[in-house]
């Protein structure tokens, strides 16, 4: 029981990590977009961006296992962090203020999410360490 837990934390941390990895050269190109001035495909992307937001901070807060997180208070910050910055994103997009939406997410948000990468590779690579002591 406990096993599979662990396993289904892990496998949650590899789908995060290979999101972040796709999802980071278009958070740059967004907010790009939103200093050029929105298209209707640039709202498509957005639409998207908070999506893959939430599912990030969601599962940021559902790694509340210090057996399987080594660096899991770094997973709690982050995800305050994330939701945080979501609120402030939500005031932007509420006054219509694109070059406000594009500094959120180009210096806020971004470095944010590099640091979650960081966080999520750096979790792997201390359990992949760990089976190599066992055997």
């Amino acid at each position: 029981e406990i096993m599979s837990t662990i396993q289904f934390d892990y496998e949650q941390i590899r789908e995060g990590l290979d999101y972040l990895e796709r999802a980071l050269p278009e958070v740059e190109s967004l907010a790009d977009e939103f200093y050029q001035g929105a298209e209707s495909n640039t709202w498509d992307k957005f639409d998207l961006f908070l999506e893959g937001l939430q599912w990030l901070a969601q599962l940021t807060h559902s790694l509340q296992n210090p057996k399987t997180v080594a660096n899991w208070a770094n997973y709690q910050r982050a995800a305050t962090e994330l939701l945080k910055k979501l609120g402030e994103l939500d005031t932007a997009l509420q006054v219509g203020d694109q070059v406000l939406m594009a500094d959120l997410i180009k210096y806020e948000l971004y470095p944010l999410l590099e640091e979650l990468r960081f966080q999520l590779e750096k979790t792997l690579k201390a359990r992949e360490h760990g089976h190599d002591d066992r055997n």
